[in-house]
Parts: C-alpha cells; structure tokens; sequence
C-alpha cells in the first residue's frame, strides 16, 4: 500500500493514487475547482505525443458529483 501513497505538492498532504482521478483537460480541472473541488495535486507530465501537459488529481469520492455534471454538459 505504501507504494501508492504519494505526498502532494501543492498541499503537502499524502494520499493514495488508486483514490484518485487524473484529469488532463484543463477546461474539465478548472470547471472542478470553480465547483468547489480542490486537487490533492497538479504536476506535469507528456502526452503520447512526448508534448507537456498538466495533470490534476482530485479524489475520487469528491468528484463524483461534479463529472456527472460534466458528462451531462451541466458543469
């Protein structure tokens, strides 16, 4: 388990990454946080293209809500 557990760089707080979403649209990140839903962490990584992008984690649980929202255009 403690291979999971990864402290965050924003926060400092651990967490564990199979609780956890990764959201690399920066519309969808953004659309999160102004519904109230901070990420446990952002970093950057690349795309199959080897291009940089940003990735936020939120946890699973707190988004719940709000990617039904998302899905649904509502968000």
């Amino acid at each position: 388990m403690e291979k999971f557990k990864r402290k965050s760089r924003i926060t400092g707080e651990y967490y564990y990454l199979f609780e956890s979403v990764r959201i690399l649209n920066l519309k969808q990140g953004a659309a999160y946080i102004g519904h109230g839903v901070m990420p446990l962490d952002i970093y950057t990584s690349k795309d199959n293209d080897g291009k940089p992008v940003l990735v936020f984690l939120f946890d699973r649980e707190e988004t719940r809500e709000v990617y039904d929202l998302w899905c649904k255009h509502e968000l």
